[in-house]
């Protein structure tokens, strides 16, 4: 018995396949077996809101492969009533939101709605849907039609493929506008944006970038790399930025680009690079986390190639930081520490830890684990009342109590 094997390059992906063999007349034929090898195409994973919000499960499982960017990874949910809370990083206009297909066609959730809360706590049923999965790894894509703002989003699988009431998916992706408004804790404004280009026209300046306006937006000529530039007073700790795309061409939008910080505005360090960029939706905000954030007072983002176009446009860029840390000990801190303003709790922990939190009644209400490093919790999904927050990381130990 023989084993051929033969390798294709630069084959796209295909869901079937057909074999067409030639063979003499008359000459015998027989195959023991016939083997595809591979790996399953999970389309284009974007740097959506799931990154940056905080979720819990209703049965209390993990929900870190919801945003890993990996399709064979898989979060499960089993439970009446079960279903995902989506507590969103920025008040939100929500566009549309993805699920990938985990590795069990008989957990796939067949039936499923998603459910959205304004800050006033009211509800808007956004979307239900029947959900059919052709293949393992395959990708469900729904469009949410409402101007509303929301800050949490619940996922609700009413029934699954099976009949049962466990549920499996590998990835869930919510697309949508969120730009933060002036005051928003975290948010940090520019005193001044600069270019290194001219606008396209008096009304598409590079100002616009910063105006908190998803309508208006920067447009300019690209012929080769493009200098956009944030100037604060001071340095600030910019942890997180965005980009939000413009609402049409989109051979207009960037792809490639690199966001490097100065202390002077002539010595720059570099912070982030990205290559071959695509944005989900016209209009969708995506979060992009920097590896290593330090204080700069000067931000600059080059972009160095666009979507095919000989223009470029970008609606909005924000940069975010924590309210409460440091900037003169962020890189020595060592402390665990642990600060809310404004709903946004503010955690430094300096190794994996573990948030709690519990009413004045002694029920547990969270329990999640958190990264070493700098991390954020919104706290809008919690009424209002007095509650019991703490962070434990090995022998170190934070609580307070605070009022919603």
């Amino acid at each position: 018995m023989t084993t051929a094997v033969y390798a294709l390059e630069d084959v796209p992906a295909y869901q079937y396949f057909k074999f067409v063999f030639e063979i003499e007349q008359g000459a015998p034929v027989s195959f023991g077996e016939i083997q595809l090898l591979g790996t399953l195409d999970f389309g284009r994973f974007y740097p959506d809101l799931t990154a940056f919000s905080y979720i819990t499960a209703s049965d209390g499982n993990s929900v870190s492969p919801l945003t890993d960017d990996n399709g064979y990874s898989y979060a499960s949910l089993s439970g009446e009533e079960a279903h995902w809370h989506i507590n969103l990083p920025v008040p939100t206009r929500v566009l549309a939101y993805s699920i990938v297909s985990a590795n069990d066609a008989g957990l796939d959730p067949k039936e499923v709605t998603l459910i959205g809360t304004q800050e006033d706590g009211s509800e808007t049923s956004l979307s239900k849907r029947t959900l059919n999965f052709s293949t393992r790894g395959s990708r469900s894509t729904n469009s949410i039609s409402s101007s509303k703002l929301f800050t949490s989003l619940d996922l609700n699988i009413i029934s699954t493929a099976s009949g049962g009431t466990e549920t499996r998916i590998a990835e869930l992706e919510i697309y949508g506008t969120a730009i933060a408004e002036t005051g928003w804790p975290g948010l940090y404004l520019p005193v001044e944006v600069s270019s290194s280009a001219q606008p396209a026209s008096a009304t598409e300046g590079v100002e616009k970038l910063s105006d908190q306006n998803k309508t208006t937006r920067y447009r300019t000529a690209f012929e080769g790399p493009q200098s956009i530039m944030f100037s604060f007073s001071e340095p600030q700790f910019i942890e997180t930025y965005a980009l939000t795309a413009s609402k049409d061409e989109e051979s207009r939008d960037p792809r490639s680009w690199t966001l490097e910080g100065s202390l002077d505005g002539e010595t720059w360090t570099l912070l982030d690079r990205r290559s071959d960029q695509a944005f989900s939706q016209r209009y969708a905000t995506q979060f992009y986390r920097l590896v290593s954030p330090a204080a700069y007072q000067f931000y600059r983002l080059t972009v160095t190639e666009v979507n095919g176009s000989n223009q470029l446009q970008i609606a909005q860029l924000q940069m975010f930081a924590f309210e409460s840390t440091d900037l003169a000990s962020v890189q020595a801190q060592e402390e665990l520490t642990m600060n809310l303003r404004h709903g946004l709790l503010s955690i430094f922990a300096p190794e994996a830890a573990v948030l709690t939190i519990h009413d004045m009644q002694g029920r547990q209400l969270v329990r999640q684990s958190v990264a070493k490093g700098y991390s954020t919790f919104p706290l809008g999904m919690l009424s209002r009342g007095l509650y019991v927050i703490s962070i434990q990381a090995g022998e170190k130990k934070v609580a307070r109590t605070v009022k919603r």
